[in-house]
């Protein structure tokens, strides 16, 4: 399928839309990266514009190189437990270099460094664009399982939340966006000021469910980069484009429905500077996944200066 957007810089806060000829794209199939001849642990991937923001977006290269991980260990009897990326500077569209180095793997788990960075040839090192640590391990159903939240009551259901074309004035229309649907469950009029929580359903485009019947454990990367709303929420409705410094992403079990569902909470916002957290759940109330965050904050009228068409006397 594809969509066609239209470019419009105005006066109306926020609104902005790219010109663009978007596919609508299948994150399994972009995923798939080629083994570099003669280098141990390393990958080619090519990034689409189609996962674009001002660049690619911080929770697709956060699931490549989970999915680049997982594919090198090559153990089936380990499962991703938790990762943390770092985010040192933009991932652009085209080609990239990604490379694996086990720092261990034991019989009961795993440690694995995960590098990527922008590259014409892959097998040159240069200065890494993200750098991850991931901890895989062996799951022990005998294990004491202990939960002490629940999926917030005002969830609702997704087909009852507002999508995004029902709020447009309050997003920027990106290529990303054509990847994803999402829905609003709590609106950020600026009436909530200070109030640094969001409900959203999220589910990708094309599904991101594999032939085990659940979300492949790396895409649930791309719903766990959601900071964003809830800043502009707690901002009484402020335009800030949030750039993630760090993301990290601890699994919990197996996301077997369409939708998740994000609860997310800015637990401090100062200085130019945003942590937060993210539970995600799964329609059946399941606590599936849980990101934090931290982020730098940049007012949307300088990024759009920077990023959409700026004089050259503007930075």
């Amino acid at each position: 399928m594809v969509v066609i957007t239209t470019l419009v810089i105005g006066e109306q806060a926020g609104r902005v839309r790219l010109t663009a000829v978007t596919t609508v794209r299948s994150l399994l199939d972009d995923l798939q990266m080629t083994p570099v001849e003669g280098v141990e642990g390393r990958y080619r991937i090519d990034f689409d514009a189609s996962w674009k923001v001002l660049y690619i977006f911080g929770g697709v290269t956060f699931a490549t190189l989970v999915e680049a991980a997982i594919a090198h260990i090559g153990r089936a009897d380990l499962s991703p437990v938790s990762a943390q990326a770092t985010y040192i500077e933009p991932v652009l569209e085209g080609p990239a270099a990604v490379q694996i180095d086990v720092l261990r793997s034991g019989r009961r788990g795993a440690q694995v460094r995960a590098s990527l960075w922008n590259a014409e040839d892959p097998a040159t090192p240069g200065a890494a664009a993200v750098v991850m640590d991931l901890v895989l391990g062996v799951h022990d159903p005998a294990a004491v399982d202990v939960i002490d939240r629940a999926m917030p009551a005002d969830a609702g259901r997704p087909e009852n939340a507002a999508s995004r074309e029902e709020m447009y004035e309050q997003y920027v229309e990106v290529p990303f966006h054509r990847q994803a649907e999402f829905r609003v469950v709590t609106d950020l009029e600026s009436t909530h000021a200070n109030e640094g929580r969001t409900i959203t359903w999220f589910r990708m485009s094309e599904p991101t469910i594999d032939d085990s019947g659940a979300w492949r454990p790396s895409t649930l990367g791309v719903p766990g980069d959601i900071l964003g709303p809830a800043v502009s929420r707690a901002s009484g409705g402020g335009r800030y484009f949030v750039v993630t410094l760090q993301l990290s992403l601890q699994w919990f079990a197996p996301a077997t429905t369409e939708w998740i569902c994000q609860h997310t909470v800015v637990v401090r916002a100062a200085n130019g500077f945003t942590t937060g957290t993210a539970e995600l759940w799964s329609q059946n109330g399941e606590l599936v996944g849980f990101a934090t965050q931290t982020a730098l904050m940049r007012p949307f009228a300088r990024v759009q200066a920077d990023g959409f068409g700026a004089e050259e006397t503007q930075g």
